[in-house]
């Protein structure tokens, strides 16, 4: 047990708590209804994949892991769009732990960088931070 690529099973369970992953992702003020939650067919018809940790008592968390070819720059970027851990799990390294799984495979894969986004007021941002992820920009919106 431990961290592994997901199978079919995996992928119907992350795809059922979508909605969950969606409503934790925009916490900070944006309605949820506004967000299209990222589904297993998203990530994996974009050449993604799942990481999934789990033990004896079954799943815990999962990371979803991408990747983009900048052209311009001439190399492959690791994309995480999305990192969920059940409620009941948190505060235990699980996210720690597939984040860097996540990363020490994309390096693996020839990445040169990572990405992730994160909205304001998510908890997680303390995390990606400790883990060296830092702001590049700041998406801004406005109704009209």
């Amino acid at each position: 047990m431990g961290i592994r690529k997901a199978g079919p099973d995996d992928l119907k369970m992350i795809y059922e708590h979508a909605h969950n992953v969606r409503n934790e992702a925009v916490s900070g003020g944006i309605s949820p209804d506004e967000v299209e939650p990222v589904t297993p067919s998203d990530i994996i018809d974009g050449g993604g994949y799942y990481l999934v940790f789990d033990d004896e008592q079954g799943m815990k968390g999962w990371i979803g892991v991408g990747r983009i070819i900048n052209h311009k720059a001439g190399w492959i970027t690791g994309i995480i769009p999305e990192v969920f851990v059940f409620p009941l799990y948190r505060s235990q390294g699980i996210g720690r732990q597939l984040c860097e799984a996540a990363c020490r495979q994309l390096k693996r894969e020839g990445c040169k960088k990572v990405q992730l986004n994160v909205f304001k007021g998510n908890h997680a941002k303390e995390l990606y931070e400790k883990l060296g992820f830092y702001e590049v920009s700041s998406l801004m919106e406005k109704y009209l």
